[in-house]
């Protein structure tokens, strides 16, 4: 079975870390948030969730997968908002989460806020992304 007190903590930690790197803390930047966690590695799990095939789970174990993925993407949705520096950072999971979007609608959120405000990585968006964008609609 799942362990709901496991995914509460687990929710509790993603919904924590996006109010930071969206509105900072006691005298803390929400930028310097996003460099702590940088620092941190903290995309490097990020990259791990996207690299896992939902078809290798059972239905009942996808759907948590789908709720776990929209918690840590929308984690990492935050770490990218705002800041060039995050939202490089953030392109190397692109190809990923835009593979995984139709299993996983939390990584939109992702693709979203990786280009958001950014002119530069915006020149560069993948001609196919874009459809996949425009199939969604």
């Amino acid at each position: 079975g799942i362990d709901k007190q496991k995914f509460q903590q687990f929710s509790d930690i993603c919904n924590h870390i996006r109010t930071l790197c969206r509105y900072g803390s006691d005298g803390v930047t929400s930028g310097q948030v996003q460099g702590m966690l940088c620092q941190m590695e903290f995309l490097s799990h990020v990259r791990y969730m996207l690299t896992l095939d939902p078809k290798d789970f059972s239905a009942g174990c996808r759907q948590m997968l789908v709720k776990v993925s929209g918690l840590l993407c929308g984690a990492a949705a935050m770490f990218a908002r705002g800041n060039h520096e995050t939202q490089n950072l953030t392109m190397k999971v692109v190809p990923n989460a835009s593979t995984l979007m139709d299993e996983l609608p939390g990584c939109a959120l992702i693709l979203a806020e990786v280009f958001r405000g950014n002119l530069e990585l915006c020149q560069r968006v993948p001609e196919a992304l874009i459809r996949q964008f425009g199939d969604l609609a």
